[in-house]
C-alpha cells in the first residue's frame, strides 16, 4: 500500500508490485485478492480515484488534468465509483451539496 501510495502519480504494474514483494506474479495476484478483497489493479483504481476526488476538492486543477494521473475511462469510472461526473461532484462540493 505504501508503494502505491508513494508512485500514485504514474502507471504501476502489477509486475512492479510482485517485484516489489518478491513474488511472482501469479502468487501475488492470489495472495493480494486473498490479503485486501481486490485485485492489484482495482486497488490502484480505488486509491488514484480517491486522489483524484482529493485534488478536485482541494485544487483548481482541470478535470483533463486530474483525470490524466488516473488513466483512461476517468469520468466514467469516476462516476460508477461516486455516483456523479467529476464536474458535478467538484461543483456540487463547491455550493456544499456534498461532503467529502
Amino acid at each position: 500500500q505504501q508503494y502505491v501510495i508513494k508512485h500514485i502519480d504514474r502507471p504501476i504494474l502489477t509486475s512492479e508490485l510482485a517485484k516489489v514483494a518478491r513474488l511472482s506474479i501469479h502468487h501475488f495476484i492470489r495472495v493480494f485478492k486473498k490479503t485486501t478483497g481486490e485485485t492489484p489493479h482495482q486497488f490502484i483504481m480505488r486509491l488514484k480515484l480517491e486522489q483524484a476526488k482529493k485534488l478536485l476538492i482541494s485544487t483548481e486543477e482541470s478535470i483533463i488534468q486530474i483525470g490524466m494521473g488516473v488513466g483512461s475511462h476517468f469520468s466514467q469510472l469516476f462516476k460508477t465509483n461516486f455516483g456523479v461526473p467529476p464536474l458535478k461532484f467538484r461543483k456540487a462540493y463547491q455550493i456544499g451539496m456534498l461532503s467529502a
